[in-house]
């Protein structure tokens, strides 16, 4: 385990490319397994510290206060700690905050919500003025910038 963390830090090639060590110690062996084995991955070299799934405000505090560095927090809508929003947590200690699953529970809510309007009226229209138009999806996704370097590579290369 401190093996594989020395060796990616060894391996790193740019000094802006983090190293981001996570552990989930704690579900199974406890917050003070997760501290431990957190502080191991800094001292081989972490840059970033990771404990997943600290069950109380306490341990969130106790996690920046044994084990320094820079710390993720990990906010899941109904799972094991505590839903506190960037402002608490950056009070606490805490240097980057994800919210892995919140987009993914939104799409999944308005997707049913939408479907099952088709299925019960036949149309989607009630829905529209909540959608993007098409150029607006396409814009999202930087289409314009893709179908240039595709042109840019599309075109013979002048002779040399």
């Amino acid at each position: 385990m401190d093996t594989a963390k020395r060796a990616a830090t060894a391996a790193r090639q740019d000094a802006d490319f983090k190293i981001i060590a996570r552990t989930d110690a704690r579900t199974s062996e406890g917050i003070d397994a997760a501290i431990e084995r957190i502080n191991r991955y800094r001292e081989a070299g972490a840059d970033i510290l990771f404990v997943e799934s600290p069950e109380s405000e306490a341990e969130l505090e106790r996690v920046i206060r044994e084990a320094p560095g820079a710390h993720v927090a990990n906010m899941v809508e109904g799972g094991r700690t505590p839903f506190l929003g960037v402002d608490s947590l950056r009070r606490l200690g805490f240097r980057v905050v994800i919210f892995p699953n919140s987009l993914t529970r939104l799409f999944a809510r308005m997707g049913s919500e939408m479907l099952g309007e088709l299925g019960r009226t036949g149309t989607t229209t009630a829905y529209r003025d909540r959608m993007l138009d098409h150029r607006q999806l396409w814009d999202l996704f930087d289409n314009s910038g893709w179908v240039a370097l595709a042109d840019k590579f599309e075109k013979p290369a002048p002779n040399t």
